[in-house]
């Protein structure tokens, strides 16, 4: 009666019925296409990215939902192409003569028809998922004339609504799985219910279910790859269903997070973005976040959260490294952000430094390469004056990492110089009060012969190599621990330095102090330095450097040019 299929004779391809319930309660009858498709060209017309449906249409003051009316029927098929969609039915082989679901270059196919019927609308007041439109309206006044346009389209192409999913003149209304209002983005409300209402999974296919629906609501849920990381475990062990206190706790943990669950602000047309980063032993998240002013005071509103749970070797990244992954991740998943808008990383770890070191490992210069086309900025945590939301900061303090108020005395540097036939270089560990660890090393290869290098001239470079990766953290107060006791002597006013470099050096170490509240120099045994004499000697002898370590060749000693270490590209 639809006049959608026909019936065909000796056809060369048959699918067969599979008939699927709606949410509506009605019947679907869905072919199975798989043969056809594997024979099929790929069509690679573009689907736009859900997010940025989402964001646009929270932007509006009003919105109007339509749905057309069994939207694939509605595109006529080729006729040399009709019975290749070919089913069997108990009455015999039919095809189609209009699309049909299944067929893989459907929804393109359906996404260029809405392109080319709402053109003139699209992205101005208009917004099309495949067969699910969007009338928006920056102002309510001007809703009835876009409402107008948009009719006027649908019947110069002889389309058709769907009168029971249409809904008009909204300021809240579902999007594409999210609850869309004029102030932000929350979550669909159904599915944070069927969440919510879980019992205790007590079956390897109810952790499935779960995991399942944490995924369909990770746009709103901070590190969301590390909460689930007690279920994934049990998954791991299929065949032996394992649910314990480590499961229970994280499963009531998620709970409580649903009750207080965010409402995200989506990101204005060219305003700046601040990026938050935060890992853990076997995930990583990130948090796009952009600065709003209410009521005369700047705050902090999440847009975005991102995470994804490491495996294999990603486990054994270094912390500096699983951060710079944190931030490729955010990227890749973010992209249609970081195109859009100048991104600012708030964190207190050198990844300006280590993106910049063209001596670093394969893996981070191809990191570098990709981050390159973005605008990306880093900033420290104390440079971001607005105010952020309490409960936002306490999530993205990882119990791993520092806060920003821990007492800096606790942090060290190990600095260490190394000079023989083969070469002189440097090292410096810093040593955060969590016991992270940060290495860097230079290799010394002075340009300006009145500098001879000697050792007592590498190990003031090293200590100096220390201070200025301090300040680059804006830390305060620290330890410096050094096998030198010439140096740590002459720092500490126990002895006094005579040879003319040495002087000059000991001044280019007063000059440091001044950005410091203040800092002591310990002097260790080597057998307690050995982890940046190591590194130094490898450098020095031109070895293969651990992936971590920041690299740079020094062809400007410290004192002859104020501060900075020239790094040769």
């Amino acid at each position: 009666k639809a006049k959608v299929i026909r019936e065909v004779q000796y056809p060369e391809w048959l699918g067969s019925t599979v008939p699927v319930k709606k949410k509506n309660g009605k019947w679907r009858m869905c072919i199975d296409f798989t043969t056809l498709n594997q024979h099929c060209p790929k069509d690679d017309f573009p689907l736009p990215r859900i997010d940025s449906v989402v964001d646009d249409a929270a932007n509006s003051e009003i919105l109007s939902l339509l749905d057309c009316f069994s939207g694939y029927h509605q595109v006529w098929m080729k006729q040399e192409d009709e019975e290749k969609t070919s089913f069997i039915t108990p009455f015999g082989p039919f095809c189609f003569v209009r699309m049909s679901e299944g067929l893989r270059n459907a929804g393109s196919t359906f996404s260029r028809m809405t392109k080319k019927v709402f053109n003139s609308q699209i992205d101005r007041n208009m917004l099309a998922y495949v067969d699910d439109l969007v009338v928006k309206s920056i102002k309510r006044a001007d809703h009835i004339k876009d409402l107008e346009e948009t009719f006027n389209n649908l019947r110069m192409s002889n389309l058709s609504l769907n009168p029971e999913k249409y809904v008009f003149g909204v300021t809240k209304g579902k999007v594409l799985g999210c609850l869309v209002t004029s102030k932000g983005i929350e979550a669909n409300p159904d599915k944070v219910q069927a969440l919510a209402s879980m019992e205790e999974p007590k079956t390897v296919k109810e952790v499935q279910q779960l995991t399942g629906r944490i995924a369909a609501l990770n746009r709103f849920v901070p590190r969301a790859a590390e909460r689930s990381l007690p279920f994934f475990k049990t998954l791991r062990h299929a065949q032996k269903f394992n649910w314990g206190e480590e499961q229970s706790k994280a499963f009531r943990e998620l709970k409580q997070y649903l009750a207080t669950m965010i409402k995200l602000s989506p990101p204005a047309q060219g305003k700046d973005l601040l990026l938050y980063l935060a890992v853990s032993e076997s995930a990583v998240s990130a948090a796009i976040v952009q600065e709003i002013e209410i009521k005369g005071i700047l705050k902090q509103l999440p847009a975005y959260f991102v995470s994804e749970a490491l495996s294999g070797a990603k486990k054994s990244y270094s912390e500096l490294e699983k951060i710079a992954y944190a931030l490729l991740m955010a990227s890749r998943k973010l992209r249609h952000y970081f195109e859009a808008h100048k991104v600012t990383v708030v964190t207190n770890k050198p990844l300006a430094e280590l993106f910049a070191n063209r001596e670093a490992s394969n893996r981070i210069s191809k990191w570098s390469a990709e981050l390159s086309g973005f605008n990306i900025e880093f900033v420290r945590r104390n440079a971001i004056k607005s105010q952020v939301l309490a409960d936002f900061v306490a999530d993205w303090t990882s119990p791993k990492h520092e806060s920003p108020d821990e007492d800096e005395k606790q942090w060290t540097v190990y600095c260490d110089g190394a000079y023989c036939n083969k070469g002189a270089a440097i090292s410096a560990i810093l040593v955060s009060p969590g016991g992270i660890k940060t290495r860097f090393a230079a290799r010394l290869e002075f340009n300006n012969q009145e500098i001879q290098i000697t050792n007592n001239v590498a190990e003031y470079e090293a200590l100096l190599l220390g201070l200025r990766k301090m300040k680059s953290l804006g830390k305060q107060r620290f330890i410096v621990k050094t096998d030198s006791k010439i140096a740590r002597d002459h720092i500490e006013k126990d002895s006094e330095a005579r040879k003319p470099e040495l002087i000059d050096y000991l001044e280019e170490v007063r000059e440091m102090e001044k950005h410091f509240k203040g800092f002591t120099v310990e002097h260790i045994h080597r057998n307690d330095n050995n982890k940046a004499d190591d590194l130094a000697k490898k450098a020095a002898k031109k070895e293969e450097l651990p992936e971590d370590v920041i690299y740079e060749v020094m062809t400007i000693p410290s004192i002859r040019k104020q501060n900075l270490a020239h790094i040769r590209w």
